[in-house]
């Protein structure tokens, strides 16, 4: 699944800000508001990965289990294609 399509599935609020921090989530107690907050201190792909990560705490939370399971699966298979790119460069 597409991060994309993962944040518009959730109705997340992404920004990508001037912090410290890689990234943040948080979600409201109704779990309707849902905000992500990427760090744009770091290269692309550390954003990319950090976004996922946060996605995935904000699915968890949510209790989509299904979202969750792709949240996992597209941060390890980014994380393999950086792997492999790196490696190559």
């Amino acid at each position: 699944m597409d991060v994309r399509n993962i944040v518009k599935q959730l109705n997340i609020n992404v920004y990508y800000i001037d912090m410290e921090k890689p990234g943040y989530a948080t979600i409201s107690a109704d779990k309707q508001l849902k905000f992500v907050f990427i760090s744009n201190r770091y290269p692309a792909r550390v954003q990319k990965v950090t976004l996922i990560h946060e996605l995935e705490h904000i699915a968890k939370q949510s209790g989509q289990t299904a979202l969750y399971n792709a949240t996992v699966s597209a941060r390890l298979k980014w994380k393999a294609k950086s792997t492999v790119a790196l490696s190559m460069s």
